[in-house]
């Protein structure tokens, strides 16, 4: 396979760059439902990162109390707290993440111990929330954030991680990385490539969260065109999917079904509309 150079932390830091020699680096299309595995370049070398679907069905045979654990977890979305269940790579065991009975407290991905790699990740977004009209009916800034963060300290099994959603909103969502170091990269604001002397890149997490604020919004107001805590579970799919295709995230979004079975990739036409792809089985 071709070796790629991005220049160590170059490629992925800026937004829109690219390393491919075609105009297909953006990852779009990789990670589809069918089998196979995609070659992606993640800088300084070639990976290959297991097609999503793969994923799923590495899951489910290595770990076949999952999908009743997934069903338990979100079973608890009618909370007023987030909860949540990961696996590592210390046992093979499903553990329950740190959670609290703080109304409004989310939970999602915390500080989880180091040390290890973490191969699945579930949690809930509950009927409260900070103001008592429930949470995200989708993925937020910070789940994604989160895991990049994971990925960047080298907390990720590439071959199998896969994030789950279960929301108060009726909404069930699986999202894996199809391209780990760019994603990483992408939300990664430790250091200012021009200047190693620099570890926090200012300019950067206030691009950050200009972004953010672009997508989601923490008000309620329906019609805004942004993701909030009482929108249109429809709505915010449609601008989830508009942000990872235009951010270039590289990630594939699934809907799942209630037994945790079937998972169909989602994607947006070019008249914004939800596609559904080939479910994997």
């Amino acid at each position: 396979g071709t070796e790629w150079d991005c220049g160590g932390g170059i490629c992925g830091y800026d937004y829109v760059i690219q390393c491919d020699e075609g105009g297909g680096g953006s990852g779009e299309g990789s990670g589809s439902s069918g089998g196979g595995v995609n070659t992606l370049p993640t800088g300084g070398g070639t990976t290959t990162v297991a097609s999503p679907c793969k994923k799923f069905k590495k899951q489910q045979e290595t770990y076949p109390d999952l999908k009743q654990a997934l069903i338990n977890l979100e079973a608890t979305k009618t909370q007023n707290h987030e909860n949540g269940i990961f696996i590592n790579s210390s046992s093979s065991s499903i553990h329950d993440l740190p959670t609290t009975s703080v109304a409004g407290a989310a939970v999602g991905m915390p500080d989880l111990p180091t040390g290890v790699k973490y191969k699945v990740a579930g949690h809930t977004h509950d009927a409260t929330g900070p103001n008592a009209t429930g949470t995200y009916s989708i993925f937020s800034w910070g789940d994604l954030s989160r895991v990049a963060s994971l990925i960047k300290s080298g907390q990720i099994d590439d071959e199998i991680f896969t994030l789950y959603l279960a929301s108060a909103d009726n909404t069930r969502y699986a999202i894996t990385i199809d391209w780990p170091n760019s994603f990483a990269n992408y939300f990664d604001v430790t250091y200012v490539p021009d200047d190693p002397t620099k570890n926090f890149n200012s300019k950067k997490y206030k691009e950050l969260k200009e972004t953010e604020d672009e997508y989601y919004k923490d008000g309620a107001i329906v019609g805004s065109g942004k993701i909030g805590l009482a929108t249109n579970p429809q709505d915010d799919l449609i601008i989830f999917l508009k942000m990872i295709k235009e951010l270039k995230l590289n990630v594939s979004l699934f809907q799942v079904d209630p037994t945790y079975s079937t998972f169909t990739k989602l994607t947006l036409s070019s008249n914004n509309t939800v596609e559904l792809g080939t479910p994997c089985n």
